[in-house]
């Protein structure tokens, strides 16, 4: 399902009896202009819906491929690349069509269970667009709508709508549906069976040094890089010679919440960046490691390997996804029985690259 990011602040999905305001007659037309991009079943993917999801997909990938902040030379190399045998131009146009599907499908469950949009969706929306304004174009209108058309592809009242859409596709219908559905015993017992690996943890001691700016995530100078590098080898050093880790970590430890419990952490899968959950998994006790990962050096202790347990943070999470994959398998036959239809010439219309 597709997600779009930084926009759930403040979200209240649990309350179903907000004020409803949608008006049925100023949303039927509002895309009465734009032009079809493609079908799924009766509900019409609009161009500027897709140029949005494109645009948010295109950024999301050439993040992925580490070319964040690189040259137009450098990104344009790789969108005439291929990812194995698929072109990442269709890859990137392939996937928002894919996103655009799932949203109307929800759309279309949505209007027949008749969800609508409540104010406190509005409120958000409308707090959303006011903070672009006021960070992006320093409460300038103007020079606003025309960042979001660079950025987006969009004018500001298409971003509105297309968010109003997504509100109550996601979290006025499919949060809720996703609750409703019955998950037994033995099937939440057969996964953690299945996955056992995935919920075993470790206990460790970390000592933290930052090789990046915490505030603005950029990475420090490589002189003080280097010398944190120097701290920490010499801290590895003392902790094998049986120095106390844990008052190394409250003397040394840049992370804050580090520092105050003596490094002191308990990770399961998936809680760790990955170089430092793939030597806490494989280390015996009593194993000391020196990793690097991508914001900083650990020096780190495995404390107590602990062994899977299903309790109930661990069948509240199963039951979670188990409804997730069920939510998901349903809106798959949907898509089946209601399949998408792309308008070609409109699709070579669009400036897309």
């Amino acid at each position: 399902m597709f997600g779009i990011s930084g926009c759930k602040n403040n979200i209240d999905v649990t309350d179903k009896n907000n004020i409803d305001i949608t008006n049925e007659e100023t949303t039927a037309n509002k895309w009465e202009s734009a032009k079809v991009v493609g079908t799924v079943g009766d509900e019409k993917i609009y161009d500027a819906e897709f140029m949005f999801y494109f645009n948010m997909n295109k950024s999301q990938m050439e993040k992925d491929a580490g070319l964040e902040g690189k040259s137009d030379e450098e990104k344009s190399k790789f969108w005439e690349s291929q990812d194995g045998n698929e072109d990442n131009k269709q890859k990137l146009i392939d996937k928002t069509f894919d996103d655009l599907a799932n949203l109307k499908v929800l759309l279309r469950l949505a209007k027949q269970e008749n969800v609508k949009l409540l104010e406190n969706d509005v409120m958000q929306i409308e707090r959303n667009i006011y903070s672009f304004i006021k960070e992006k174009a320093n409460e300038n209108q103007e020079e606003a709508e025309k960042l979001m058309k660079e950025m987006y592809g969009v004018s500001i009242e298409e971003y509105r709508w297309i968010f109003e859409d997504y509100y109550t596709a996601y979290y006025r219908y499919a949060n809720f549906e996703t609750e409703k559905i019955e998950v037994s015993d033995k099937e939440i017992e057969e996964r953690f069976e299945r996955d056992k690996d995935k919920y075993k943890k470790v206990n460790i001691r970390n000592v933290l040094l930052y090789t990046i700016d915490v505030d603005t995530q950029q990475p420090l100078e490589e002189d003080v890089i280097d010398q944190k590098r120097q701290l920490a080898e010499d801290i590895f050093k003392r902790v094998k010679d049986g120095e106390s880790i844990e008052e190394l970590a409250k003397q040394y430890s840049e992370n804050p919440q580090l520092k105050i419990t003596g490094g002191d952490e308990t990770l399961g899968k998936g809680d760790a960046v990955a170089e430092l959950e793939d030597w806490v998994f494989n280390a015996k006790e009593g194993a000391v490691g020196l990793i690097e990962t991508s914001y900083g050096i650990h020096v780190a202790k495995v404390i107590k390997k602990i062994d899977a347990a299903l309790g109930e943070e661990e069948k509240s999470n199963i039951k979670k996804e188990l409804q997730k994959e069920k939510f998901n398998e349903m809106i798959e036959k949907m898509k089946e029985k209601n399949p998408l239809v792309k308008n070609e010439e409109v699709l070579k219309s669009l400036d897309l690259f």
